[in-house]
């Protein structure tokens, strides 16, 4: 049987962190993004690729041999108000 394939964008935040590990341990093979540092989360199911959600070619070498998509990308952004 064919192994799922699932692409991951927010590879290493909080929510795709965790994702990522319960999905390969679940069997998927999951292809995920990373945007400055390789994560050192390894797995033989996971391979990372440096990008984010706006390059273009980052997101067609993810999605290249998924079946599903996984959306865990965000922005915060935290300041202070003044008082």
């Amino acid at each position: 049987m064919e192994r799922v394939q699932i692409a991951v964008t927010g590879g290493t935040g909080h929510l795709g962190y965790c994702l990522i590990q319960n999905l390969v341990k679940k069997g998927y093979v999951v292809t995920a993004l990373y945007r400055k540092s390789i994560p050192e989360l390894e797995h033989s199911n996971l391979s990372w690729i440096k990008g984010d959600i706006t390059d273009v070619d980052a997101l067609k070498l993810l999605i290249e041999k998924a079946a599903v998509i996984i959306y865990s990308a965000s922005l915060i952004l935290i300041w202070k108000f003044n008082d």
